[in-house]
Order: C-alpha cells, then sequence, then structure tokens
C-alpha cells in the first residue's frame, strides 16, 4: 500500500494505491493521526488503486468520518472499487458515506 497526501488550504486529499489489510491500516491508520488535524474541513479519499479493505482499514475509514462529523467537515470516496464497494454495503458503511 502506497498513500499519497496533498493538502489544499482546508482539503486533505489522500490517494490510496494498493489494497488495506491489517498492516497497511495500521501504517494509514498513523498516517492519518498526523495529517487529519483540526484545519482540515474535507477530506478526499481516491482509492483507485484499491481492491480490498480488510476490517482494520474499515476502523480508519469510521475513525475519519467520525472525525469529520465532530468537526462539521466532510469525507468523500472516490473511484471505488466494485470489490470495495461491496465490502461498504455489506458492513453498512455505503448507508453513511459519500461515495462517488
Amino acid at each position: 500500500m502506497n498513500v499519497t497526501t496533498e493538502r489544499d488550504g482546508n482539503v486533505l486529499t489522500m490517494q490510496i494505491n494498493g489494497d488495506i489489510s491489517g498492516f497497511e491500516a495500521e501504517q494509514w491508520g498513523s498516517l492519518v493521526e498526523i495529517e487529519l488535524d483540526k484545519d482540515v474541513e474535507k477530506v478526499i479519499l481516491d482509492c483507485t488503486g484499491m481492491k480490498y479493505i480488510s476490517s482494520a482499514g474499515l476502523r480508519v475509514l469510521l475513525k475519519i468520518q467520525k472525525k469529520m462529523d465532530l468537526n462539521d467537515g466532510e469525507l468523500i470516496v472516490k473511484n471505488v472499487a466494485p470489490t470495495v464497494m461491496d465490502i461498504l454495503n455489506v458492513v453498512g458503511f455505503a448507508d453513511f458515506l459519500t461515495i462517488e
């Protein structure tokens, strides 16, 4: 997994390339802790290169959504592969995430 981040004012874009299993989720979670501060009003998560996300990765995704909810921010998940979309539907995340 490789995550690149870009900050444009209060917008944080994270591009994920590769799958997110347990180990990768831990790395991603650490990166989120560093990058996601009070000034971030919008997170764009570009999942173009992701074909799988584990339960540990889902926890990181939920952490980002909760942080955005607390700060009246917004999380947008983009370019979701069908396999990842199936996972988001099964666990109910598709019901509350903004997916484009």
